[in-house]
């Protein structure tokens, strides 16, 4: 399974939100009805999940799904510098 589809499975199960509604440019609050708390426990998931950081300032410029999907990348080594990881 790819991380894309890992993702949007989480947003899925999370939101109600069927897959197949889910995409990359999936915003938070317009697309999948997610609340202040929804976004604190998708940090959490997303850090816990990934072993990654994810600072509050960072995921708060986040607005939809391809951005949590890049950071992810990004952070665990799949796209970017390697010396830029930030594990936990």
């Amino acid at each position: 399974m790819s991380l894309d589809e890992e993702i949007i499975i989480y947003f899925s199960n999370n939101t109600g939100v069927d897959k197949e509604n889910i995409n990359r440019n999936s915003m938070f609050g317009d697309d999948l009805g997610m609340d202040s708390l929804d976004m604190v426990e998708t940090a959490i998931y997303i850090e816990d999940k990934y072993n990654i950081e994810l600072p509050v300032e960072e995921f708060d410029r986040m607005n939809n799904v391809g951005h949590v999907i890049d950071y992810v990348l990004k952070y665990r080594g799949d796209l970017g510098n390697h010396n830029s990881v930030r594990k936990k």
